[in-house]
């Protein structure tokens, strides 16, 4: 059963969902227009491939679309996607270990202090597409949970208790899980760019 709602959204969904299970395309275009963007971010995050996120995320409303009606309105239908999503991930990196042999780990936790002053002017200076570029490549190298928790935090913008929900863990593990990415993130961008980094 769907959730009763005066939202016109969910209505709306609703009124998709069914359009789509009989068959028609347009439906299935506007959903994929809306979720597209946001799931895209989600499973580039998570496998760290460009044209694999791309084939995961047609694979994902391909699985959705199939049998609309399996969605029962008990969560968003964002985070319905994403489960799916998710499923399809973890496929796709068991079949793909030996071409995901990056060192999750290289970047150690030692080196937890926040980030000095003048490394924050020091990465103003660059060009926007190298930083989100360098950035990119830095999120990639975190382990699997910590990218997922950077995705829920930074993207979707979700409170700890909601990304908790999501993950399936306590508030206390989220916010270990974000410090630890921060972190690594940092010093990745520091010896990415060649700024002083020495952490004792």
């Amino acid at each position: 059963m769907y959730r009763q709602s005066d939202s016109r959204s969910e209505l709306n969904l609703h009124d998709l969902l069914n359009q789509i299970g009989n068959g028609c395309h347009k439906s299935a275009a506007t959903l994929f227009r809306q979720h597209h963007r946001a799931l895209y971010a989600f499973i580039r995050l998570r496998v760290g491939y460009d044209e694999a996120a791309e084939e995961i995320v047609n694979d994902t409303f391909m699985v959705a679309f199939r049998k609309p009606h399996r969605f029962n309105g008990q969560c968003d239908y964002r985070t319905w996607l994403i489960a799916i999503a998710k499923r399809l991930c973890s496929n796709w990196l068991r079949k793909n270990a030996k071409v995901r042999q990056v060192e999750t780990e290289a970047l150690s936790d030692d080196h937890a202090e926040m980030i000095p002053a003048e490394t924050i002017a020091a990465l103003e200076l660059l060009e926007a597409q190298e930083l989100k570029d360098a950035m990119q490549i830095c999120i990639d190298r975190l382990p699997e949970r910590q990218r997922e928790a950077i995705y829920w935090h930074w993207h979707q913008e979700l409170k700890l208790s909601d990304i908790a929900t999501n993950m399936d863990c306590s508030e206390g593990t989220i916010k270990t899980q974000l410090h630890h990415a921060r972190n690594k993130i940092i010093n990745c961008l520091r010896q990415a760019f060649g700024l002083n980094t020495a952490c004792a």
